[in-house]
């Protein structure tokens, strides 16, 4: 291999690809990866230096989160701004997320769909606290692929 040629490895962890929005920043979109729910890392975001709430628009489970991430960015280059952040619009977003050729991403989620599976995986969620408060059983941990595939299903959009 010659000195100019640039290899990236990528560790096979699966996760997500979300955009989020924050309405302090009007016209910026963070893209990034999680291995936990897309929300959860939303909301660690409103104490990472710019204050407000970050509303999750768009999220897709990829096997290889880290691949996909990079790729999105690399896609998403002519409207990069700094960082993570891109001055584009929700829908061409997420239409260059969803049209990476070679990714494989389990299901997606725009704002509206995502907002009704996490209100639902909320519901369930308590439930299953109850029912574990009753029981005191110890549950396995599950990986980040078996909790997206325990709570949103295998199927493909």
């Amino acid at each position: 291999m010659t000195g100019s040629q640039n290899t990236i490895v990528y560790l096979s962890r699966a996760g997500y690809v979300y955009v989020v929005s924050n309405k302090k920043m009007p016209g910026l979109l963070k893209v990034g990866r999680t291995d936990r729910l897309p929300t959860e890392r939303a909301k660690e975001l409103a104490t990472t230096g710019v204050s407000g709430k970050y509303d999750v628009e768009y999220f897709a489970f990829f096997q290889n989160m880290e691949r996909a991430e990079h790729r999105a960015h690399k896609a998403l280059r002519k409207y990069h701004d700094d960082k993570k952040f891109f001055k584009v619009d929700v829908n061409t977003a997420i239409s260059v997320i969803e049209g990476m050729e070679g990714e494989r991403f389990v299901r997606v989620y725009s704002k509206p769909e995502a907002d009704k599976v996490i209100e639902e995986k909320g519901k369930k969620k308590k439930a299953e606290d109850t029912e574990d408060a009753e029981d005191s059983v110890d549950a396995k941990a599950l990986s980040p692929a078996e909790e997206f595939y325990k709570n949103f299903g295998r199927g493909n959009k």
